[in-house]
């Protein structure tokens, strides 16, 4: 087995992920750097070959979740957010506030990777700031998501800190602040440190361990969560069970700590 490892994110040591993976798994790991770096022009649906940053960005931006409420339609871009886009690519802007569709990211990024390399041995893995989220057809709404499961596997930084919910009482007293009270939320952060996953998080490094993992378990036994809160495996809806889950010993439970071994 061989795990392709796609990142150039500050947020995380890729470097400490990969010894990790090495240890626990016995298997080759590879860094390649940003996947889109990696495979620009490999993608077909409008993009014209190697280099064709319009084309990229154009792709991306049709990716857009514009009504949380509704079921995701492709969306004809328009010409700043194609332009925002391409700033994102190049290094000059973050993709801050922006929600795109799980499901379309997933595919387009699948059909990226070479047909010589789309090999069941081998996991592809994809860390990005994007914010990505998924439809749910039982509150008929968007919720984010802090990892896809499949070929290839799809982790978001961003999707981390946002998607498991925060303690309660920090909702409640947010409600308090004023939309445009920064001072305030800044405050509201600091009282509840420690009990979330933020930006810039030192803790990070080792929760992105625990992800990689479920993606890792998804390709080899297509079972990628564990109902254990006590396990890395486990899908926590709330950042505090997040952090038990991926800082608190032991890392897996008996069940799939025999079935990694």
């Amino acid at each position: 087995m061989k795990i392709f490892l796609y990142s150039k994110l500050a947020e995380f040591s890729i470097e400490e992920l990969k010894k990790y993976l090495t240890k626990r798994l016995k298997a080759a790991v590879v860094i390649r750097g940003d996947f889109l770096d990696h495979f620009s022009g490999a993608a077909g649906g409008g993009m014209d070959g190697p280099g064709d940053m319009e084309g990229l960005a154009r792709e991306l931006a049709s990716f857009r979740v514009l009504d949380i409420e509704k079921p995701f339609t492709l969306n004809e871009p328009m010409y700043g957010e194609i332009q925002y886009e391409k700033k994102v690519l190049e290094g000059r802007a973050k993709p801050g506030g922006i929600l795109y569709d799980g499901i379309q990211l997933h595919n387009f990024f699948r059909e990226m990777i070479p047909a010589e390399e789309r090999r069941l041995d081998d996991v592809h893995i994809i860390f990005t700031d994007r914010l990505f989220g998924t439809f749910d057809t039982n509150d008929l709404r968007y919720h984010a998501r802090s990892i896809i499961c499949g070929y290839p596997s799809i982790i978001s930084t961003s999707g981390i800190v946002e998607a498991p919910a925060k303690p309660r009482e920090f909702y409640i007293e947010k409600q308090m602040c004023s939309l445009n009270d920064i001072m305030g939320i800044e405050r509201l952060k600091q009282k509840f440190k420690g009990r979330f996953i933020d930006y810039n998080d030192r803790r990070m490094t080792e929760v992105v361990k625990g992800y990689t993992m479920q993606a890792v378990f998804y390709q080899l036994f297509h079972e990628a969560f564990c109902e254990d809160k006590n396990c890395r495996l486990y899908n926590a809806h709330w950042q505090e069970e997040l952090i038990d889950a991926q800082m608190k010993p032991p890392e897996f439970c008996k069940v799939h700590e025999k079935m990694l071994d």
